[in-house]
C-alpha cells in the first residue's frame, strides 16, 4: 500500500481498495436524489477515481 493511499484512506477514516464499487450519491436541483454505484480505478493523495468521475477531496486544515 503506498502513502498516498494511507493519506487518503487516513483522512476518509476508511480503505480505498481499486475494485471496490461505491454508492456515490449527489444533490442537485436537477435530480436531488440521484445516485450510481461505480468501481475505483485509481486512487491518488487528493482524488479518487471512478469509471466515469474524479472525486477531489479538499482537505480544510
Amino acid at each position: 500500500m503506498s502513502k498516498k493511499q494511507n493519506d487518503i484512506e487516513a483522512y476518509l477514516k476508511l480503505p480505498i481498495v481499486v475494485g471496490d464499487k461505491v454508492l456515490v450519491k449527489g444533490e442537485s436541483s436537477k435530480n436531488p436524489d440521484w445516485q450510481d454505484t461505480v468501481e475505483v480505478v485509481k486512487v491518488d493523495k487528493t482524488k479518487i477515481y471512478f469509471e466515469n468521475m474524479v472525486i477531489q477531496i479538499y482537505n480544510p486544515a
